[in-house]
């Protein structure tokens, strides 16, 4: 079964990671090891978004509108890998086709696009070949910002929405005259 508390508190911890990591990068003089931390702590956060939404689906059905086809299912058991861009547009897309939300994530902007600007910065440093590679310019990191701050927002917007969506799908109580209505 979904633990939503335990979900929240992944969440509040990786998005308190993000704002620390950003706070350090702030009173460090940019130093460049804050600069990795801050982009780290950004991924891991939108990894863990991702994986406990993907949990979401598949662990609570009862929520589901739509049932997630078996192609879906597998993907979000991660039977394979998909790359990250690819796996966020698949879980705003899933998660809000089976909860029934009209939420559609855009991208096609700038902010994507520094969001994927942003995943080959992580993934240099992630797995890095030469000293270069642990290296950020202040240009990446004027893009990783951006994806992070929209990231945040889309996030929230898609949560909001799918919770709007949930509850208009739930029947009224009844009103009984225990109610005292």
């Amino acid at each position: 079964m979904f633990d939503a508390q335990a979900s929240v508190a992944l969440i509040d911890a990786l998005k308190g990671d993000v704002v620390a990591g950003l706070d350090f990068y702030s009173s460090s003089n940019h130093s460049p090891f804050s600069l990795r931390t801050y982009v780290r702590a950004f991924f891991a956060y939108v990894e863990g978004w991702a994986y406990l939404s993907k949990q979401m689906v598949l662990e609570e059905p009862i929520l589901h509108v739509v049932a997630p086809t078996a192609k879906e299912q597998s993907i979000l058991r991660g039977d394979r890998f998909i790359p990250l861009d690819d796996n966020i547009k698949f879980v705003f897309a899933v998660t809000s086709k089976c909860f029934g939300s009209t939420y559609k994530l855009d991208a096609s902007g700038r902010e994507w696009q520094a969001f994927r600007d942003s995943i080959q910065i992580r993934n240099r440093l992630m797995h890095p070949k030469k000293p270069a590679d642990l290296t950020l310019s202040p240009s990446e990191f004027k893009a990783a910002r951006e994806a992070q701050l929209w990231f945040f927002r889309v996030a929230l917007e898609h949560q909001n929405a799918t919770r709007a969506a949930l509850n208009a799908q739930r029947p009224a109580a009844p009103v009984t005259p225990e109610d005292g209505s």
